[in-house]
Order: C-alpha cells, then structure tokens, then sequence
C-alpha cells in the first residue's frame, strides 16, 4: 500500500537522515508547498523499511481549533499516545 505517489520530494532522503540523530526537527514552509506530502513519504519509508505502524505518530496541528481542546495540546496528545 502506498500512502503518498512515487515521485520523491528532494527533501525526503534529508529527512530519512534527521531521523536517525533523535532531534525533533520541523518541517516549515509556505501553504500548499508539499510539507505533508513530505512527511507521508517519510512515514511510506517507515514501513517499508520494516518499522511498526503504532511506533509512528502524525499530527497536524493545522486545524485552529485544537488550541481551544486544552492549554497544551500537543503535551495532552503525546500522553495519549503514550498511553
């Protein structure tokens, strides 16, 4: 199954790299420039490489109204996860 088409952002292999320093590294960018479909294709090499689906988290916090759910969101989500 592939999340994401085959045609690899240049980024990708950059990221692959990061991954491996155990930093928590940002993807920033404009709107509408490719940065989710970054991400999937990192989390596509993920699984085929063999790594577990729940050892792999996502979260986008474009919507706005995740601000409103808690005074730390993403703490309250990684907690969850965790769980």
């Amino acid at each position: 199954m592939h999340l994401v088409e085959k045609l690899q952002r240049p980024e990708l292999k950059m990221l692959m790299e990061e991954l491996s320093s155990h930093r928590i590294t940002t993807v920033l960018g404009p709107r509408r420039t490719g940065k989710t479909t970054l991400l999937f294709q990192v989390i596509q090499s993920l699984l085929e490489q063999g790594t577990e689906p729940k050892d792999i988290l996502f979260v986008s916090m474009d919507n706005a109204s995740l601000q409103f759910l808690s005074k730390e969101p993403l703490e309250d989500m990684f907690s969850t996860y965790f769980e």
